[in-house]
């Protein structure tokens, strides 16, 4: 510090030039030795000594000699009785006094210049204005040779107004080692805290600009203003899939709104169209470096409510996204979803595609989510209440894809990484959603679960009744049900896959037939939430099946898809169809029928 003061120093004088003296010229004895010592008056308290009682002091002036500066006087008013003094050593050792003004106050000081460099900070005279005003004096022509010094700042310079007198204040200046000058440390001081109040001042400013900016956003997304726009940091974030790289292909579709289910239900899943993937080759699942996805997807739309929660049309990254909060007692449901969509190899275009999970609090409670892609034509169950009729080559083509997912599903994927099998526990029409194109993807496998061959572990261990009711297998309803066996899970699933083909069958409009309305299996019998006695009643006791259509029998295809039907609902859970068997014969009709001249045509469509 003390060798920033002198720096200080010098640079003011070689501005200002405010001088009194000249520098004397050292005695020939001085400038014969190398080194000399002069003693100076001292002010710092830190760094003096007092003058020692066998040296004299000089007598005070009487007059200003004629080579002291209109700017400088003498002072006769100085306490000799408790004088500090400092010694400068140097070749050329200097004494000064100096003054200067700090605000409103004047700071006089005395001290040692020992350093033949320092020297400079005495040549010149009085000019310009600086920075901190001040004045300086010099002398070496004796010791104590600036105790009377009383430098005077330039004309026109004085204290700022204030409400108290002007004080006069000594500083720290001197060191007898060292001889550096330290001034100016109460404007640095002052001028650091200017700077830091400003830099405060501005980050308070931009903050408080941020925020609101942040939370109009916010509000406008949620209100679903400007478009729908959502609160999105894209550039923060990036979809990586797990594995190899899948395209991507973009779908508009219109927004068809689903009506509110009438039994209890698994959530049924919708997906966005702006988002779909194709199932690649084992290319993963798209995982995303979240930052907190949940708080930057807009709700816009409620589309259902199921057992586990509620769906929500959403908006993110300007795209429709399907997101699905569980309620808070569901967390173990949305762990076990979360958990299979996140595994490898589970892309796949008759499979819902995934995009993320997440879990956010709202203040007042922690809300779970999960987001996918989002489907406007709805569930299979909405699109055949609300479609007119349906071709025949349309239908087996909806049969098809849905088979198609379900038997991957079932499939396992040995290797590194691989891909467990999966029972969904829990097929029925509201679980499995129509895609554009008219081609179905499987959804919502919060009840599923997984086996490996490897441990022959079934993860997590399945309860017995489990699902929906009206879809139950006898199995379930007569509590026969091997849970420790995974090929009994994925049977029940095929009985139930079995119903979902007879209501897809009602609205398939054949040659001099009209099509049936569309109704759940065994709603003649059953109410919208029939108990489990009840259906075991009628499917275990009386051994009843949904009704088989006669006009179903006058087509090749269709038959071959009734007698694939009926070979899936057998009440003998051994003697059903696997998934991959329904696959073989669906898609064996689908490539018959394309190949077909005209839709009606008949043509053998044995299994």
């Amino acid at each position: 510090m003390n060798q920033l003061g002198v720096a200080i120093t010098v640079l003011a004088v070689l501005s200002s030039g405010t001088t009194d003296e000249a520098p004397s010229t050292p005695s020939p004895s001085s400038a014969a030795s190398s080194t000399v010592s002069l003693l100076c008056r001292c002010n710092d308290h830190n760094h003096c000594q007092p003058l020692s009682a066998n040296l004299s002091v000089p007598p005070a002036p009487t007059t200003v000699s004629s080579n002291q500066s209109s700017t400088n006087s003498l002072a006769t008013d100085v306490d000799v009785r408790n004088l500090l003094v400092c010694k400068a050593r140097g070749a050329r050792p200097h004494c000064y006094a100096s003054k200067h003004l700090v605000g409103s106050r004047i700071v006089v000081q005395y001290g040692c210049l020992a350093k033949d460099s320092n020297v400079l900070q005495c040549i010149g005279t009085s000019a310009g204005v600086h920075s901190t005003p001040r004045a300086l004096q010099c002398c070496n022509s004796s010791n104590l040779c600036n105790l009377y010094f009383n430098p005077r700042l330039p004309d026109g310079l004085s204290p700022l107004p204030s409400s108290n007198p002007p004080s006069f204040t000594t500083g720290t200046n001197s060191d007898d080692n060292k001889g550096q000058l330290a001034i100016g440390s109460g404007s640095a001081l002052t001028m650091i805290a200017l700077v830091s109040v400003s830099v405060a001042f501005v980050i308070v400013l931009l903050t408080a600009a941020l925020y609101f900016i942040v939370r109009r956003l916010r509000r406008k997304c949620r209100s679903g203003g400007g478009g729908g726009k959502s609160l999105t940091t894209t550039d923060m974030m990036e979809l990586r899939p797990i594995g190899q790289h899948g395209d991507q292909h973009t779908v508009t579709t219109p927004l068809t709104n689903v009506d509110s289910q009438q039994e209890p239900m698994t959530q049924s899943l919708y997906s966005p169209p702006g988002l779909e993937f194709s199932s690649g080759s084992g290319s993963g699942v798209p995982k995303i470096v979240q930052r907190t996805i949940a708080k930057e997807v807009c709700h816009l739309q409620a589309v259902g409510r199921g057992r586990f929660g509620e769906v929500w049309r959403g908006e993110w990254r300007h795209e429709d996204v399907a997101v699905k909060v569980f309620y808070s007692t569901e967390e173990a449901s949305w762990a076990r979803e979360s958990s299979i969509y996140e595994q490898c190899l589970m892309r796949h275009e008759n499979v819902l595609a995934f995009l993320a999970s997440d879990i956010c609090g709202t203040g007042g409670w922690t809300q779970m989510v999960l987001i996918t892609e989002y489907h406007p034509l709805g569930s299979l169950h909405d699109f055949l209440s609300q479609q007119p009729v349906l071709t025949l080559g349309n239908t087996i083509r909806l049969l098809f894809s849905a088979a198609k997912g379900l038997a991957f599903l079932h499939t396992e994927i040995c290797g590194s990484p691989g891909k467990p099998a999966l029972a969904h526990r829990d097929i029925k029409s509201r679980n499995i959603l129509v895609k554009t194109g008219g081609v179905c993807c499987i959804a919502d496998l919060g009840l599923a679960v997984r086996y490996s061959s490897i441990n022959g572990m079934i993860d997590p261990s399945p309860p017995l009744v489990q699902g929906t009711k009206r879809y139950f297998a006898p199995e379930i309803l007569d509590s026969s049900l091997d849970t420790r066996c995974f090929e009994s899970l994925t049977q029940a699933d095929m009985y139930a896959f079995a119903l979902v083909v007879w209501e897809t069958l009602l609205r398939c409009r054949l040659p001099d037939s009209d099509p049936v309305p569309y109704r759940l299996p065994f709603s003649e019998h059953a109410p919208n939430d029939p108990s489990v006695e009840l259906m075991q009643s009628l499917v275990c006791e009386q051994a009843l099946r949904p009704t088989v259509c006669q006009h179903w029998l006058t087509s090749s295809y269709s038959s071959a898809v009734v007698e694939m039907m009926t070979e899936c609902w057998q009440h003998r859970a051994s003697a059903r169809l696997t998934s991959l068997r329904v696959k073989k014969c669906l898609r064996d009709l689908d490539e018959s029928f394309r190949r077909s001249d005209v839709q009606g045509a008949e043509a053998d469509g044995n299994c």
